[in-house]
């Protein structure tokens, strides 16, 4: 079955539509000038019938055709009764008086407006015009009045109906218009990934492989063991370090993450503490509450904010004990990096590197997953990165 509104818009306008219909038409069968007789079983026929036709225009959007025809077969009924048993349905107090139901023209608007079988609308309004017209006893006026209750208004539901059709086509086509601009800016987007993944897999691997390489010869000529260990350390660094720059050329080409090899996570945030503490920076990692099951997302987001929050204490705060603190709750993750004030000289050309908007690109990243982050300095030196991020986020999203 059909819906009589889509909108809640549209039924309070029909039903007060409706009822100033239903007060108008009364108020014409009582003090119509050429009327009927008030006092027999015409007038009150009458009432009914024009409330009854009225009614029928609540479902007029849902069922136009079959509501056309059903005001169509009333007016022919009404018409051949004045004829055959003038008095019994309707008693006019003139000959050339016509019943005209005020559904009549919005039947007619209907029909051309709400349906898409054209013959049979256009049936429905001749229909409707033949009767008004009354062809065997017809004059100007008459004429001119089955025009102006049928022809009218169906002419404007047809041009009503054009124009919503050529708006939709309009809404449809601007719709695909923009779905073709998404889909080209994203298919530039690839390409400049793309591109880009290559210049940083020509570029900076030639550097680190070549780190390596020095690394490994200083290995091999070092005179004592503690550079032979420092050698060896540098090379292993610059070996992860390349292995990560590949991960995440293949990310940027959108290469599938081989079988077997999982992003880093949770499991991995001891051994980045580690790694700082190996290189003379102190950190001590803290795991507070159960772990629970997360999703693999959020447990790369914690890495990357707890790696990019150690790399910024390296660059600006040498010899700062660092406390990477992670608590789990029953639907949140609260991580923070607190590191008091720095201790040992800064390396200037170590300070100096990066983009400067590794907080910002956090920021933003926690903030895709629904979680939130806050950085600031603390109070008599040092620096504290807080995180909070929810549990689990469905499969696809964040990234």
């Amino acid at each position: 079955m059909r819906a009589l509104w889509k909108t809640r818009r549209e039924r309070t306008f029909d039903l007060w539509f409706v009822g100033v219909l239903c007060a108008i038409s009364v108020g014409l069968t009582f003090w119509a000038p050429h009327g009927y007789d008030l006092t027999g079983i015409g007038f009150w026929s009458a009432t009914f019938l024009h409330i009854a036709n009225i009614a029928l225009v609540l479902w007029r959007r849902a069922y136009p055709i079959a509501v056309g025809v059903i005001v169509t077969l009333t007016t022919i009924g009404l018409a051949v009764s004045m004829y055959i048993a003038p008095g019994w349905l309707l008693d006019p107090a003139r000959p050339d008086d016509v019943w005209v139901s005020l559904a009549t023209p919005i039947a007619a608007y209907a029909v051309m407006m709400f349906s898409g079988r054209r013959l049979a609308s256009w049936l429905v309004v001749g229909a409707l015009f033949a009767v008004l017209a009354r062809p065997w006893d017809s004059s100007g006026e008459l004429v001119m009045a089955a025009l102006l209750f049928t022809v009218l208004p169906a002419t404007i539901g047809m041009r009503r109906r054009i124009q919503k059709r050529l708006i939709d086509s309009l809404a449809e086509r601007a719709e695909q218009a923009e779905r073709e601009q998404h889909l080209q800016g994203e298919a530039a987007r690839a390409e400049e990934r793309t591109r880009l993944a290559g210049e940083v897999h020509d570029v900076v691997s030639h550097r680190v492989v070549l780190m390596i390489l020095h690394a490994e010869a200083l290995r091999r000529a070092a005179p004592d063991a503690n550079t032979r260990e420092a050698a060896e350390a540098l090379g292993e660094t610059g070996r992860q370090a390349l292995g990560e720059m590949r991960e995440l050329v293949g990310l940027l080409r959108g290469e599938p993450t081989p079988e077997g090899q999982s992003p880093p996570g949770l499991d991995e945030l001891p051994e980045l503490a580690g790694e700082s503490s190996a290189v003379g920076f102190p950190v001590t990692f803290v795991e507070d509450g159960e772990r629970p099951a997360t999703s693999p997302v959020i447990g790369r987001t914690v890495h990357r904010i707890v790696r990019e929050a150690l790399t910024n204490v390296r660059k600006h705060a040498p010899g700062a004990a660092t406390t990477v603190r992670v608590g789990y709750e029953a639907e949140r993750v609260r991580l923070s990096v607190r590191n008091s004030a720095a201790s040992g000289r800064r390396s200037a050309g170590l300070a100096a590197s990066g983009s400067g908007s590794g907080l910002l690109g956090l920021r933003q990243r926690a903030e895709l997953v629904g979680g939130t982050l806050r950085a600031g300095p603390l109070p008599g030196g040092g620096f504290l990165v807080e995180a909070e991020l929810p549990v689990y986020i469905a499969s696809g999203e964040g990234g």
